[in-house]
């Protein structure tokens, strides 16, 4: 069996022939280069022209760069929404988180929105959202993992110090059946507990 590629090239007359013996079961070697994306053409010479298949072949080596980069923070809200994007699509977002009070790991983050490239190697941004991590009083540890498409992982840590010195106890407000919580410097004042 003679056989025809072409790698990133659909001039048919640069193609490199090969000669293969044994069973109609052949795997043809393919060169390419380093990351990217290529455009692999095989033909097979069947007596009196080529018969030729085309695949696209993404080759990505490099993990997801994912933002923000892991760093250090003071806060005195107990409820974090760890919020960032890749630029790249991704096929996973994993997060653990390590405190004083509770070790949870491998939990899911979540795609919030996408520029709708969805293939690997491709530049798009897609933007995610750890929800609703529970932190408790001083140093709180998360790793979050990034999986792209081709599997390559990148992983982020963020340390956030909970500082409760400056929450304050819920209070009923005077007069009223309404509770306004209030922690440091912000309030909920939509969250109403009736009184009994």
């Amino acid at each position: 069996m003679t056989a025809a590629i072409l790698v990133n090239d659909d001039n048919f007359a640069d193609a490199t022939n090969l000669t293969y013996y044994g069973s109609s079961d052949v795997q043809v070697p393919v060169t390419l280069g380093g990351d990217g994306v290529y455009t692999v053409r095989v033909g097979v010479w069947n007596g009196s022209y080529y018969t030729w298949t085309t695949k696209r072949i993404v080759v990505d080596t490099t993990p997801p760069q994912i933002t923000p980069a892991g760093y250090s923070a003071t806060t005195n809200a107990p409820l974090l929404q760890l919020v960032g994007y890749a630029t790249e699509a991704l096929s996973s977002i994993n997060f653990d988180l390590i405190n004083s009070q509770t070790t949870n790991l491998n939990q899911t983050g979540f795609i919030v929105k996408s520029d709708g490239n969805t293939f690997a190697g491709v530049v798009s941004t897609n933007w995610f959202q750890c929800f609703d991590i529970k932190l408790a009083s001083g140093l709180n540890t998360i790793t979050l993992r990034c999986t792209d498409l081709a599997g390559n992982v990148n992983t982020n840590v963020y340390s956030y110090t909970l500082d409760t010195s400056s929450m304050t106890t819920p209070t009923e407000s005077s007069g009223s059946s309404r509770v306004a919580i209030s922690y440091g410097s912000w309030t909920t004042p939509s969250i109403r507990l009736k009184m009994t």
